[in-house]
């Protein structure tokens, strides 16, 4: 009568490591997303002074958006979860800190694609933002599909 009884409770005891384990994962899962929204607000409040500062270089505001093809992939970098997209919204946020350092160069409007270094320095930050955004956007895509 002891043999059935020992099987239940080792399988009880199974089944509880299995409940904490999916608990504890469930949590880390939890923090990840929470970490990603944080990074994702700062990301977010790195863009918009650049966008203005973009725009007032006279850069076009399609420029500024992803192509549909960008979005295609910038949802592939960012599917596999909150980690990945958390990671993803961190190289964001250097490219970001690069786009910034790039344009501090430039003190004044120029018509966008300028020559010599302006130009290109130009160039890159807009490249940069249009990197930062196609992540931003796969980012908040897979935050609410992981809600």
């Amino acid at each position: 009568m002891t043999e059935p009884w020992d099987a239940y409770l080792a399988a009880a005891r199974r089944l509880d490591a299995v409940r904490q384990g999916a608990t504890a994962a469930a949590g880390v899962r939890a923090e990840a997303v929470q970490a990603a929204h944080e990074e994702l607000t700062r990301v977010r409040a790195r863009l918009a002074p650049q966008q203005s500062r973009l725009r007032e270089l006279g850069v076009p505001e399609v420029d500024l958006l992803p192509s549909p093809p960008e979005r295609v992939v910038a949802a592939r970098a960012t599917a596999g979860g909150p980690e990945v997209v958390l990671a993803a919204l961190r190289r964001a946020r250097i490219t970001a800190d690069a786009a910034d350092t790039a344009m501090d160069g430039l003190s004044r409007p120029l018509p966008f694609g300028g020559s010599g270094r302006t130009g290109t320095l130009v160039i890159y930050a807009v490249l940069a933002v249009v990197a930062i955004v196609l992540l931003a956007c796969a980012g908040v895509g897979v935050l609410m599909l992981l809600r």
